[in-house]
């Protein structure tokens, strides 16, 4: 049939990430202002922060798109991943999805509607945990005279991390009017994260500050308006108005158990 066309791709992904930085800096100031050289150091320096980090994401993916006689589009699709960061047998996720358009101005016989379009989404995302988040490692830190030393780090890893797991949805209208002369686009829109990953406060008297988590259940919902209007349109001369509207609700619905608060940042003045 040639109103049918159905198209498709199927495919892998490898994605390496490796980061390797290593930092270090005098300390008690300079002995000569102006040089800028480790070994013008005013007391011996600290040992160098050194960072080594892989991660590795193995990724399958496929899609399909159908469209029919014009006026009508389904699109689905899908991948799994497998990420080397999280602990095995949740180290696996996948990435789901369907939308479709429907092109109702093709069946609507009226002078004033130029164009109709209705459309409607699902997908829901999934995301990996850092590098070393979920096996315990320590820090060197400075030698207690010939005597080596070493901490734990201030963030506590978590060998119970799963993925983090973002399902969304959104709904749409796009309409043209009146040739075309005022033009508008409505959509809604629903997001929640859940799973997601997080270092969040313990304490201290665990002998960490922070834990990495899988911190409950964030919300994004809200309302995105445009209109696009042309009040005058001659043959030398046109005047477009566009005016934009949105409204975003976010919620912290849910949290891990036993955190109450989650701290986004500290700034300085003791302010949170």
């Amino acid at each position: 049939n040639e109103d049918i066309r159905i198209d498709g791709v199927v495919g892998m992904n490898i994605r390496r990430n490796h980061t390797k930085n290593v930092a270090a800096s005098t300390n008690g100031g300079l002995v000569v202002e102006g040089l800028y050289s480790l070994d013008n150091s005013v007391s011996p320096i600290n040992f160098p922060n050194e960072t080594n980090e892989q991660l590795g994401v193995n990724g399958f993916f496929a899609s399909m798109n159908l469209s029919y006689g014009g006026f009508l589009n389904i699109e689905a699709t899908g991948r799994r991943d497998q990420a080397s960061s999280l602990p095995k047998g949740e180290n696996v996720y996948y990435y789901p999805s369907v939308s479709a358009g429907f092109t109702f101005s093709e069946f609507v016989d009226a002078d004033w509607l130029s164009f109709g379009k209705v459309r409607a989404s699902w997908a829901e995302v999934g995301n990996t945990a850092p590098p070393h988040s979920i096996v315990e490692t320590f820090d060197r830190v400075e030698n207690a005279g010939a005597s080596t030393r070493y901490s734990v780090p201030n963030v506590q890893n978590n060998p119970d991390l799963k993925p983090e797991r973002t399902k969304s949805w959104e709904a749409g209208i796009q309409m043209g009017l009146f040739g075309d002369r005022l033009n508008c686009d409505v959509n809604y829109y629903d997001q929640n994260t859940i799973n997601q990953i997080l270092a969040a406060e313990v304490s201290r008297s665990s002998g960490y500050s922070r834990q990495y988590v899988n911190a409950g259940n964030v919300e994004n919902r809200g309302w995105e308006v445009s209109v696009t209007g042309r009040p005058v349109a001659t043959r030398n001369f046109a005047w477009t108005i566009d005016v934009n509207w949105s409204k975003n609700i976010n919620e912290v619905k849910e949290l891990s158990p036993g955190i109450s608060n989650y701290q986004l940042a500290s700034p300085q003045g003791d302010v949170t």
